[in-house]
């Protein structure tokens, strides 16, 4: 088993582990956007939102492309990502912090932190646009899995703010299937934070990183790479990496677990495309054992709009196994 193989099981559980290891690094900003609101009814006091910026505006701004991350990733690792997928020598990337991920206000760094919906990503987000960059427009917003999710709340939360979008990996509203493995994720998490024992949460951490491990590829993916052998060894990497707050983990799941574009809208799906106005790309992975690509497949034929069709073993993480058919669809798109 190879280093970089090793690299894709960080214990931050990574919805995406493809790293460009040419790519240097954008500096993190921390941005002050005040108190927000929370759908839910609670607020975030003093709520901080990072980013990171890979290119640079055109005079006008009209080159902005704000890509939010995945579920426990941060700018950092996301970034890595860009390159791989979008030009960034003609467009300028802003990755912003998903509330919940331990650099954007999150429930290990703000004292008495509400629980959170996909809305208040968005939502935060827009505030970071208008109020940091002023910048009310953007030429696209993209994300991958739960960063695609947001991308989709976007669509209907500000439908006049972006000409296009990119999802890869997301869904407008959860299957059975996703509800069932995060729900399981999510009661382990509470279990651990009732007892509250370090230990507790330690084995919790890791009970939930092999839930992920096993659900990012497909068993076909795992029968190619590894034998039974392999199981301990990359386990014990697994678990090494730096420890990743549990209270994180279940803050993103759980807006995760209550995304649904349709509710959020007020639109039945056969009326959601009165919402949506910009032009959108959905991208799923036909074998994807993380999130169903069914919801997202029958959002593009309500909106008739392209739907790029991934079909390889690597699953969920479908990056893993190259990037050539993604790079092109969004290239073509985004010209």
């Amino acid at each position: 088993m190879t280093g970089d193989m090793f690299r894709a099981f960080k214990i931050s559980l990574l919805f995406f582990a493809f790293v460009s290891q040419s790519f240097a690094q954008s500096e993190l900003h921390l941005i002050p956007i005040g108190d927000l609101k929370t759908v839910g009814g609670g607020a975030i006091k003093q709520c901080l939102v990072g980013y990171r910026m890979l290119g640079r505006f055109n005079a006008d701004k009209t080159n902005v492309i704000l890509w939010p991350t995945w579920y426990t990733g941060k700018s950092s690792e996301v970034s890595k990502v860009i390159p791989s997928i979008v030009d960034t020598s003609h467009f300028a990337v802003i990755v912003v912090d998903a509330l919940g991920n331990g650099v954007s206000s999150s429930p290990s760094n703000s004292p008495n932190f509400p629980a959170i919906a996909i809305r208040d990503m968005v939502n935060s987000q827009h505030e970071l646009m208008i109020g940091h960059f002023g910048v009310n427009h953007v030429y696209a917003i993209g994300g991958i899995s739960m960063g695609g999710m947001q991308t989709l709340e976007w669509l209907v939360a500000y439908p006049d703010f972006m000409d296009r979008a990119i999802s890869i990996v997301g869904t407008p509203k959860q299957s059975f299937h996703d509800m069932l493995l995060w729900n399981t994720e999510l009661e382990l998490i509470k279990q651990a934070e009732r007892v509250g024992k370090p230990d507790e949460m330690e084995q919790t951490r890791q009970r939930v990183a092999d839930i992920q491990l096993m659900e990012l590829y497909t068993p076909d993916y795992f029968l190619r790479m590894y034998g039974a052998e392999d199981l301990k060894p990359v386990l014990s990497r697994l678990y090494v990496d730096e420890f990743y707050n549990i209270s994180n983990l279940r803050s993103q799941l759980e807006a995760m677990i209550g995304q649904d574009i349709y509710k959020s809208s007020g639109k039945s799906p056969e009326k959601i495309g009165e919402q949506i106005k910009a032009k959108v790309l959905i991208v799923v992975a036909v074998n994807d054992h993380m999130v169903n690509p069914q919801s997202a497949m029958s959002l593009a034929k309500q909106l008739s709009c392209k739907l790029e069709l991934v079909d390889n073993d690597c699953g969920h993480n479908l990056l893993d196994c190259g990037s050539v058919q993604v790079e092109k669809a969004i290239h073509s798109f985004l010209e």
